[in-house]
C-alpha cells in the first residue's frame, strides 16, 4: 500500500506543475471587409514537427480561445471555406497567462499568400456543417494496416476489442464507402477488409432517416455513421491484400496444424464499386455473420429440446433441454467464407447496391455446467457434460435499387434471400440432485440435419406533393421463412427412488419438423404541413403473419417406425394486424417535438389439426408515443423518448394441450393468456467538444411491463416439472449507460470511461407460490492510452462488473458475483521496419459454484517485419502463450443460476506473410501529423 501511495504522490508532483504552467491564446478571425468569420477552424501545431496540440472553433463574432497551452514554439493554422489557410508563428512563455493575437485577417482563396506557400497541404481535421472530417494521411498507420487500425488513431473514435466502433461516445451503426453500403450495414465488413492507405478522408456524422432526407421533415431519428472517402488513385485500377499463415499443432490435438488465410480485391470507379473478400482458418475466427446461422439453429434447438432430461427451469417456454452455445469464442472452430459486393450508378437517377456472401462454420464444443434451480424454500442441482459438433453452410444475397423518377418522386426496391444447411451431432450426460441425493439422470445423443430458406422483398414509393412537407408514401413487403429439420434421439433416463426400485425410461425416436411462415403487409402514410415548422401525419399499416407447423415423432422399435400420435403435433395460425396512426410533429430551430397515438387491432386465428380445435382471439390496444429533442448546437443535444408496444401470446402458448414429449419437462398451454403491454422511456444526452476532443454520452431508460408473460412451474418429488405460461402483475427494468472520453494533455494520454448500471424485477410462480426476482448490475471500464502513436502505442485498462440477484422464496440462492478483467497492450514501431506487439488479459471469476471460480491470464504477442518497400510483411505470432484459454460464464434467470465452462482454442503459433497488391506513393508538400 505504501508503494501505491508513493506512486500517487510522485504522479501528482509531476502533473500539477504541468497543469499550472499553461497559457490561453486568444484572437479574432476577420475577412478583408472586417466581418467576423464564424465557425472557422483554428489549430495549434507544434513548430518542430507539425503535430496537432490544441483545436478550437471561432464563435459567431469570430473570437477564438485556445486554452491550456504549455510553454513552447507553435504554428497557428486557421482555415475557412473559400479562404486561403493562414499560418502564424506563436511563442508562449511560462510567465504568460494570455497571448492576445488581436484581429487576424484572412484572404479569399483567389489570392496567394507570399509568406507561406504550401503545395497540396493536408489539414488533419475539419468541421463541415454537421460532419467531422479527418484527413487519413495525417494519421500514421503501419504498412498493410486495415481501416480498423486507422480509426483507432482518430480523436473521438474508439474501436473495441471485438471490433465494435464508437464515435463521439455513440455506437456506429454503419460504415459507408463513398456514400454507399459495403456488404450491407455491418460496420466491420468495411473496417476489417479495406486497407487504410486507400482512404483519403474519414467523415463522422449523424445520418438522418431516409424518410427525413426525402421529405425534409426532421423526425429526430439518427444513426451514427462513418463514410470513407477514397483517394483518387484508388478509384482507378485494382488494389487489395492477401495474407496466409501456418503453424504446427501438437500430436495430441490431431497434429494437423493451424492455418489462417485472408484476402480482398477491390476495383472502385466514380460510378462503380466491386469488392471480393475471402477467408479460411481453423483458429476459431468466425466468417462474416452469425445472424442467419443463429436464426436457423434456433429451430434445431427447439426440435431437439430437452428430450433427454436436462433439468432447466427457465423463462423462455420455446426452449427446453440441451442448449447450444453459439458464441464466436466457444469451442474450436474452422471457418471458410467468401463474398462479393457490387455497387453501380446505372444513371444519374438510378443506383444499384448488391452483395453475395457464403459462410461455412464447423465447430466442436465441449462444455460442463452446474445449474441450481429452486423450489419454494428449497433447491436442486443439475450437473451436465456434453460434446457437440455443428456444421453450418450459409449463403446470403442482398439487393437494393434506388430510382429517382423526377425531383418529386422516387422508388426503392429491396430484396434479400438466404439458404442454410446444418448438421448437428451431440452427446450429453446430466444428473439431478435434491438435498444432496441423486434423483434422476440422463444419457442421450442426438443427430440432426436440416435446411432453411428465407427471402423477403419490399417496394417503397415516395411522392412530394407541391408544398414543402406534404409527402405521401406507400410501401409493400412480403417475406417467406421455410425451416425443415429431422433427427434421431437416443435417451436413457433413470429415476432413482431412495430405498426403493429405480425406474427407467428409454426414448428411441425419429423426429421431423417443418415450419413454414409467410408474412405480407402494406403501409400508407401522408403528412400535411400546418405551418413552416409543424406537420400532421396519418399512417395506416396492415400486416398478416401465417404459420404452418407440423412435427412428426416416430418411436423406433425392432427396426420399425411407429408414429407417436401423442407427441406429434400440427397447427396453422394467422396473426392479422391493423394499425391506425395519427401524429403531430413540430421542429424549431433548436427543438423538435413529436407526439402520436396509434390504435392497433390484432386478430389470431389458429387451428390445432390433430385435435380439430380452433383458437380465435382479438386484441385492441392504444399505443401512444412521444419524442422531444433539444439541440444546444450541432454537437450537443438532449433527447427524451417514450413509446409503447404490445406482445401477443403465440399459438403454442395458447393451445390447451399437454406436451409430454420429455418425461422430465411437460408443457401445457394457457388459453386465458393475455398480451403483455410495455411502456418504454429513455432520456439521452450527447456532447462532443471538437475543440477539446472530448465526448460525453449518457442514456437512462426504463421499461415497465404489465400483464408480463412468464411461467408457472410445478415440480414433483422426482423433479419432473410441468410448465404453463401465465400473466404476472408487472416487470420492470431501469438502466443507465455512460461513456466519457477526453485527452489528458499534460500526460499526453487519452482516457475513456464506460459505466453501466441496471435494476430489474420479474415474477414467476413455483409450486403455486409467487417468486419475485430482483437483480442489480453494475460495471465500469476505464482505459488509458497514449495520444501520440508514431513510435509506440500503449494501452491499459480495467473492467469491473458486479451482479447481485435476490429471490423472494429462496434467499439461500441469493448471489453476489464480481468479475474483474485487467488488460493491456503495447506496440513498438522499431527501426528497419520491425514491429513488436503484445497484449495481456487477466480475468478473475468469483462468486460462482465450486470449480468455476478461476483466474485466467491470456498473453499474445507477435513480431513483424515490413518487406519490399512496405508492400509485404512477414509476421510470427504466438497466441495464448501460457496455455490458459478457457471460457467461463454465469447465467442468472428468474428461478435458476447456471455456471458454464467450455473448451476454447488454446496455445498455438503462426508464421504468416502479407502482400499488398497496390501501394500508394507519397505526396509532395507539407504533411501534418496528428495522433490520439
Amino acid at each position: 500500500m505504501k508503494g501505491y501511495f508513493a506512486l500517487i504522490v510522485l504522479f501528482l508532483n509531476a502533473a500539477l506543475p504541468l497543469l499550472a504552467q499553461s497559457t490561453t491564446i486568444t484572437g479574432r478571425l476577420m475577412d478583408q471587409e472586417q466581418q467576423p468569420l464564424a465557425g472557422a477552424t483554428v489549430m495549434l501545431l507544434r513548430a518542430q514537427d507539425s503535430v496537432l496540440q490544441q483545436f478550437a472553433l471561432t464563435a459567431p463574432d469570430g473570437q477564438f480561445e485556445v486554452k491550456k497551452v504549455a510553454p513552447g514554439s507553435y504554428l497557428l493554422q486557421a482555415s475557412f471555406l473559400g479562404f486561403n489557410n493562414l499560418y502564424q508563428p506563436v511563442e508562449t512563455r511560462p510567465e504568460q497567462s494570455t497571448v492576445a493575437l488581436g484581429d487576424i485577417a484572412m484572404s479569399p482563396r483567389t489570392e496567394l499568400l507570399d509568406e507561406v506557400i504550401v503545395k497540396e497541404e493536408r489539414i488533419p481535421l475539419a468541421i463541415r456543417r454537421d460532419t467531422l472530417e479527418f484527413d487519413a494521411d495525417s494519421f500514421k498507420t503501419q504498412p498493410n494496416a486495415a481501416v480498423e487500425d486507422l480509426l483507432k488513431k482518430l480523436p473521438g473514435v474508439e474501436v473495441g476489442r471485438d471490433g465494435a466502433i464508437r464515435a463521439q461516445g455513440e455506437e456506429v451503426q454503419q460504415v459507408l464507402v463513398e456514400g454507399k453500403e459495403f456488404f450491407g450495414k455491418d460496420p466491420k465488413m468495411a473496417t476489417k477488409n479495406l486497407p487504410a492507405d486507400a482512404v483519403d478522408k474519414v467523415q463522422v456524422y449523424d445520418k438522418k432517416s431516409d424518410m427525413a432526407e426525402f421529405s425534409g421533415i426532421d423526425d429526430g431519428q439518427r444513426e451514427k455513421t462513418i463514410n470513407l472517402k477514397l483517394k483518387e488513385d484508388k478509384k482507378k485500377g485494382l488494389f487489395g491484400k492477401v495474407e496466409a499463415g501456418y503453424g504446427p499443432e501438437p500430436a495430441e490435438l490431431g497434429g494437423h496444424g493451424r492455418y489462417r488465410a485472408k484476402g480482398n480485391l477491390n476495383r472502385f470507379t466514380p460510378q462503380q464499386q466491386l469488392s471480393l473478400i475471402g477467408l479460411a482458418n481453423n483458429i476459431s475466427e468466425p466468417g462474416f455473420s452469425f445472424e442467419d446461422y443463429i436464426n436457423f439453429m434456433g429451430g434445431i434447438q427447439g426440435l431437439m429440446g430437452g428430450r433427454g432430461g436436462s433439468m432447466r427451469i427457465e423463462v423462455n417456454p420455446e426452449e427446453m433441454g440441451l442448449p447450444l452455445n453459439l458464441g464466436a469464442n466457444s469451442g474450436i472452430a474452422a471457418s471458410a467464407a467468401g463474398g462479393i459486393n457490387y455497387n453501380q450508378d446505372i444513371s444519374d437517377k438510378t443506383e444499384l447496391n448488391s452483395s453475395l456472401l457464403y459462410n461455412r462454420y464447423d465447430n466442436n464444443l465441449e462444455r460442463s455446467l452446474r445449474r441450481e434451480s429452486f423450489l419454494e424454500g428449497d433447491a436442486f442441482t443439475t450437473d451436465e457434460d456434453s460434446r457437440q459438433n455443428t456444421l453450418n453452410n450459409n449463403q446470403r444475397a442482398n439487393l437494393r435499387l434506388d430510382h429517382e423518377i423526377d425531383s418529386t418522386q422516387s422508388v426503392r426496391l429491396r430484396a434479400s434471400g438466404s439458404y442454410n444447411t446444418t448438421e448437428l451431432e451431440t452427446a450429453a450426460q446430466s444428473r439431478n440432485y435434491y438435498q444432496g441425493e441423486l434423483t434422476s439422470g440422463s444419457d442421450r445423443s442426438y443427430d440432426a440435419h436440416g435446411h432453411a430458406t428465407n427471402w423477403d422483398a419490399s417496394a417503397l414509393y415516395r411522392k412530394r406533393l407541391g408544398r414543402p412537407g406534404r409527402v405521401a408514401t406507400a410501401q409493400a413487403s412480403v417475406s417467406r421463412r421455410d425451416n425443415y429439420q429431422s433427427g434421431q434421439l437416443d435417451a436413457y433416463n433413470t429415476f432413482y427412488v431412495k430405498g426403493g426400485n429405480s425406474t427407467f425410461d428409454t426414448l428411441l425416436q425419429s423426429q421431423a419438423r417443418n415450419d413454414e411462415n409467410l408474412s405480407y403487409g402494406l403501409q400508407l402514410s401522408y403528412s400535411e404541413p400546418l405551418s413552416r415548422r409543424s406537420y400532421l401525419e396519418w399512417r395506416y399499416a396492415f400486416q398478416r403473419n401465417q404459420t404452418d407447423y407440423s412435427q412428426e415423432v416416430f418411436d423406433r422399435a425392432d427396426g420399425l417406425l411407429v408414429r407417436n400420435d401423442a407427441l406429434s403435433n400440427a397447427f396453422r395460425s394467422a396473426y392479422t394486424y391493423h394499425r391506425f396512426h395519427n401524429g403531430f410533429r413540430a421542429n424549431g430551430k433548436r427543438m423538435g417535438f413529436n407526439a402520436a397515438l396509434a390504435l392497433q387491432r390484432a386478430e389470431l386465428d389458429g387451428e390445432l389439426l390433430n385435435l380439430d380445435t380452433t383458437i380465435a382471439q382479438n386484441f385492441w390496444n392504444l399505443l401512444p408515443s412521444l419524442r422531444w429533442e433539444y439541440e444546444f448546437n450541432s454537437s450537443q443535444r438532449l433527447t427524451l423518448n417514450y413509446a409503447t408496444n404490445v406482445r401477443e401470446p403465440s399459438i403454442r402458448q395458447l393451445q390447451p394441450i399437454v406436451d409430454n414429449s420429455d418425461p422430465f419437462n411437460i408443457y401445457v398451454g394457457n388459453p386465458a393468456l393475455r398480451p403483455e403491454y410495455t411502456h418504454s422511456a429513455e432520456l439521452q444526452y450527447f456532447n462532443f467538444n471538437a475543440a477539446l476532443l472530448s465526448n460525453f454520452f449518457n442514456n437512462l431508460s426504463l421499461d415497465y411491463t404489465t400483464n408480463a408473460i412468464s411461467q408457472a412451474f410445478d415440480v414433483d418429488a422426482q423433479l419432473v416439472r410441468t410448465t404453463t405460461p401465465i400473466n404476472t402483475d408487472k416487470a420492470w427494468r431501469l438502466r443507465n449507460n455512460l461513456n466519457y472520453g477526453a485527452p489528458i494533455r499534460p500526460l499526453k494520454m487519452r482516457a475513456n470511461v464506460q459505466a453501466q448500471a441496471s435494476l430489474s424485477q420479474g415474477f414467476n410462480r413455483i409450486n403455486g407460490q409467487d417468486n419475485r426476482t430482483e437483480q442489480r448490475n453494475g460495471s465500469i471500464d476505464l482505459r488509458l492510452e497514449n495520444r501520440f502513436k508514431e513510435k509506440f502505442d500503449l494501452m491499459g485498462g480495467a473492467r469491473l462488473s458486479y451482479t447481485q440477484t435476490q429471490y423472494s422464496i429462496q434467499d439461500g440462492l441469493n448471489q453476489d458475483i464480481l468479475n474483474q478483467t485487467y488488460y493491456s497492450s503495447l506496440q513498438l514501431n522499431l527501426p528497419a521496419g520491425f514491429t513488436f506487439f503484445t497484449n495481456l488479459d487477466f480475468n478473475i471469476y468469483s462468486g460462482r459454484s465450486m470449480g468455476y471460480n478461476q483466474e485466467v491470464l491470456l498473453w499474445n504477442a507477435y513480431l513483424a517485419k515490413a518487406l519490399l518497400d512496405n508492400r509485404a510483411e512477414v509476421r510470427f505470432s504466438a497466441f495464448d502463450i501460457l496455455n490458459r484459454n478457457r471460457g467461463i460464464s454465469r447465467r442468472t434467470e428468474l428461478n435458476y443460476v447456471e455456471d458454464e465452462r467450455v473448451t476454447n482454442l488454446a496455445r498455438y503459433f503462426l508464421l504468416s506473410f502479407t502482400y499488398s497488391l497496390q501501394k500508394l506513393g507519397e505526396e509532395g508538400g507539407v504533411r501534418i501529423r496528428i495522433n490520439g
